[in-house]
């Protein structure tokens, strides 16, 4: 970042300072002093010279506004007092950081009589390279108020954008705006920053300030607010083939994140599964609740010969007692294919031997060729069979 202070005039500067973890989020809570290989080095520069290491380095140390990922480091008259200063914060804990610092005047625009002396109400103003700068009206110890001609007629959009204060009381100290309201239903207007923590001295109607651009924190939230908001609805389309299993985490699908419907068969086209596109395992025991494959949830003829591939069906496939349940619903009762096989058996021996048992009910037995009893039936006066 590129910064423009008063030569000779010890200033504060601003900044902030980049998680390293994702290379986005602001860093904070942590002293410096506290980073792990915290290296902070500065260079100069004047009249086009070659850098100049610093030496001994910076009195000043690195220090958080607040717990907002923003930092502030006071540079003396003496190190402000060449043309260029180049510093580097580098740790492990954060992206490397690099400003640099003009201290050769750029006025931007006049308001008043130009005196010797900068940065005072009424004088030239020196271009801190912001957005607005001007006079403030004064303050409260979480606000400052604006200047009418320089500062925005739009609620919020200096929300997240530094106010630095340049000169006059309070100088030295820069905060994140977090509310601001222009309110123009009053005369004279009022142009009202809230600010992010509190000011040390607050502001007073000499104060001199310059609103710097947004910071990347409050750009970030509001993107993600705006991706939120997105997601609610059907707001996003994807390309063909633009989610593929390589850009998907295990665990980023999980039943709680799909809407109820969200799956339906209208949602899928002719085709869309095919075999080949299911990895081996994919579709184990363990991985299907309870009833979620039923005859309600199977369509007539969802299962058809030409369906079935050659070997889609053999005995490892099923339990012991699967062929004895197909001939249960084929007859009535407890008859099974063993049964079955024996009845075709006695018939193909003989004529069974029936003895009445007194109670109502007869014994019936086929025996084999040797006498031996293939199977026996329990038969009621009807000639219901009772038991087998």
């Amino acid at each position: 970042m590129e910064l423009q202070r008063v030569k000779n005039v010890a200033s504060r500067i601003a900044f902030p300072l980049i998680d390293v973890t994702d290379g986005i989020t602001y860093f904070t809570g942590t002293a410096w002093g506290a980073l792990t290989n915290a290296a902070l080095t500065a260079y100069y520069s004047d009249a086009g010279a070659d850098w100049t290491v610093f030496n001994p380095v910076l009195t000043g140390t690195p220090t958080e506004i607040g717990t907002l990922g923003e930092w502030k480091l006071l540079l003396s008259a003496d190190e402000l007092n060449h043309d260029q200063i180049l510093i580097k914060l580098k740790a492990d804990e954060i992206l490397e950081q690099t400003i640099l610092i003009n201290t050769t005047a750029n006025v931007s625009h006049w308001n008043g009589t130009a005196v010797a002396t900068p940065h005072v109400a009424g004088v030239p103003r020196v271009n801190e390279r912001g957005l607005y700068s001007g006079t403030s009206g004064g303050g409260t110890a979480s606000t400052i108020l604006l200047e009418n001609g320089n500062a925005p007629e739009v609620d919020d959009v200096i929300n997240g954008c530094m106010v630095a204060i340049m000169a006059g009381t309070g100088a030295g100290q820069s905060r994140i705006i977090t509310d601001y309201d222009y309110n123009g239903d009053v005369s004279p207007s009022t142009f009202t920053a809230s600010v992010e923590p509190n000011w040390t001295t607050n502001p007073g109607v000499d104060s001199v300030y310059v609103i710097l651009p947004c910071s990347r924190k409050y750009l970030l939230a509001a993107y993600d607010a705006a991706k939120t908001a997105a997601r609610a609805g059907d707001a996003m389309t994807l390309a063909a083939n633009a989610v593929d299993t390589t850009s998907i985490k295990d665990g980023a699908i999980t039943a709680d994140k799909l809407g109820a419907d969200c799956i339906t068969n209208a949602k899928i086209a002719d085709a869309a599964i095919a075999v080949e596109n299911i990895k081996d395992a994919a579709i184990t025991a363990a991985k299907l609740a309870g009833d979620c494959i039923t005859n309600a949830k199977i369509a007539d003829d969802a299962i058809a010969a030409e369906n079935l591939a050659t070997g889609a069906i053999t005995s490892d496939a099923l339990a012991a007692s699967a062929v004895d349940e197909i001939w249960d619903e084929i007859q009535d009762g407890t008859i099974t294919a063993r049964v079955i096989m024996k009845i075709i058996n006695a018939l193909i021996a003989g004529d069974p031997t029936v003895t009445d048992n007194g109670d109502g009910t007869a014994t019936v037995v086929w025996t084999d060729e040797g006498g031996s009893p293939l199977f026996t039936w329990t038969v009621a006066a009807t000639g219901s069979r009772i038991t087998t």
